[in-house]
Order: structure tokens, then C-alpha cells, then sequence
């Protein structure tokens, strides 16, 4: 934002809008008792703040969760979310929709590689968030433009924790780059998208995007790009009655027996052995 001051007026103008951001649902749970471990996959952005308790978040890897964090769950995404069996996690979460989910969340300083962030303001976010469940009760014009300025103003607070804790995101250099990549490859997965095909998109060489990935993600964009599909596949097997050849063409793969043999790569068990196993502890 650019401000021009003159005699008798102050114009400030703004230089990038925010993307198509609408705010769709906001809640509360409070966790009683231990609960088995959720996947959690959404078409939307899912923003959750632990109020207290503890818990565990899993991607990559596994990130601690704790009183006070913020945690990001970017679309399309899956991530295996558990919490403590002795202090049970008690959260508030709201869901967003947006053309850019990944730029939206690079102006709070956060990115698929950093999604958890602490915040000291407990008090001050909770009442927030309160206002916000509140307003969205009531089905009235007035009250939803309040909600969305709820979250605007609890993405603006997370904004400032981020970039006061961590100065290491950057939106125009390599990492840029490799956001784009991720977002791509995100939404594009289930249509069988290939590497080189991320790389047109970006209008860049796909050798030296490889590279630039490989150094910020620490693994190959194919294997990031299998990782999506065999983390989806294991949802869909599951918590869904369709059939391995149907799961395996819901998330790209146009050869069944590719699938059979990544799947058993990544899982150590085939695709049927793997829904059998899970449907039977369930």
C-alpha cells in the first residue's frame, strides 16, 4: 500500500487486491476423550487453532501440535491428524474458499513446507473466533460481511505471528517457484498430470525447476507427485466402496498395474490388502 499525502487529504492505494477469498464454515470441538487418529482431506482451505490440548500432525512428517498453533491444511491435500490420549486436543477450524490458496497463505508468511504456526494471544484469538461462530449463526447479510471480518481479521493475526517468528519465506524467489509447482500438482493429480507438464505450466525449464524443488522440498516432484496420489488412494480405500481400478484412475493413474506396484512400493501392501487390513480395525 502506497500513501500520497497532499495539503488538505491522505489517499493510500493498494497494490495487489487478495485473491477470491470467501469464508465458507467455522467451529468448535471440544474433545472430551482420546479419538483415533482423522485423515483429513478437504476441497477448501482448512485453518485450525488448537485452544488447548495437545496433539500430532503428520504430512512429510510428524509435527508436534500444542496449545496456542495454528495448523494449515491446504486443498486436496491429506493429513493424519491424532490427538493425546491424556489431554485430548480442543480446537477451532473455519474453512475457506480461494482461486490461490498458496498466495493467500504466503501473505500470513506460511507455506505447505511451514503450515504450523504458535501464537501468544490465546485470549485474544479464541474471542475472535467466538465472534465469528456467532455471526455465522445468523442468516442475515449484515452478520455474514461481520464473520468475514472476523476472518479476515484472525488471517491478519496470523500474519503478524509469522512474520515476527519466521523470516525464511519468500514469494518471488526459488520457493515461489516451487509453490506454484505444489499448487499445480495439487489440483492436477487426479488427471494424471506428468512433471514435465508442471513445468510448461510455470513456464519454466523442467530441469531446473527439478533442481530448485529437490533443494526446498527434499524430494523429486515425482516423488512428491506419487506421494499425493498413494496418500489419497489410502483414503479413498478407506472410507469409500469403489474398487481398486476405480481408485487407482480417481487419482491419476492410467494403468492399473503402475498403480498396483507404486502402492505397494510406498505402503509395503497392495492396494487390496491394504483396504481389507484397514477396514478390519475400523
Amino acid at each position: 500500500m502506497t500513501l500520497h499525502q497532499h495539503p488538505q487529504e491522505s489517499v493510500a492505494y493498494v497494490h495487489q487486491s487478495p485473491p477470491n477469498v470467501r469464508l465458507l464454515l467455522a467451529g468448535h470441538r471440544h474433545v472430551a476423550a482420546y479419538r483415533q487418529p482423522m485423515v483429513l482431506a478437504r476441497p477448501h482451505l482448512l485453518l485450525t487453532w488448537i485452544e488447548s490440548g495437545v496433539g500430532m500432525v503428520r504430512d512429510q512428517t510428524d509435527h508436534a501440535l500444542k496449545a496456542g498453533d495454528w495448523y494449515v491444511l491446504f486443498p486436496d491435500e491429506v493429513l493424519w491428524v491424532s490427538t493425546d490420549e491424556q489431554k485430548p486436543m480442543c480446537y477451532f477450524w473455519m474453512g475457506i474458499a480461494c482461486d490461490d490458496a498458496l498466495g493467500l497463505m504466503r501473505q500470513c508468511y506460511i507455506t505447505p513446507q511451514a503450515r504450523i504456526k504458535a501464537t501468544s494471544s490465546i485470549r485474544q484469538t479464541r474471542q475472535q473466533f467466538k465472534q465469528l461462530i456467532k455471526h455465522l449463526d445468523v442468516d442475515s447479510p449484515q452478520t455474514q460481511m461481520l464473520a468475514t471480518g472476523c476472518m479476515w481479521q484472525l488471517l491478519g493475526m496470523m500474519g503478524d505471528i509469522a512474520s515476527s517468528t519466521d523470516t525464511t519465506v519468500n514469494t518471488t524467489g526459488p520457493r515461489h517457484a516451487v509453490d506454484q509447482a505444489c499448487q499445480i500438482m495439487q489440483h492436477q493429480y487426479v488427471h494424471g498430470i506428468h512433471v514435465s507438464e508442471v513445468a510448461d505450466m510455470i513456464n519454466m525449464d523442467r530441469s531446473h525447476l527439478s533442481t530448485r524443488f529437490k533443494a526446498v522440498m527434499g524430494l523429486t516432484m515425482h516423488d512428491y507427485l506419487t506421494q499425493l496420489r498413494i496418500s489419497r488412494a489410502q483414503l479413498l480405500l478407506r472410507h469409500s466402496d469403489l474398487t481398486v481400478n476405480q481408485v487407482a484412475q480417481a487419482v491419476g493413474y492410467r494403468e492399473y498395474r503402475s498403480f498396483i506396484r507404486c502402492f505397494e512400493q510406498r505402503t509395503g501392501r497392495t492396494p487390496r490388502g491394504y483396504a481389507d487390513h484397514a477396514r478390519g480395525q475400523s
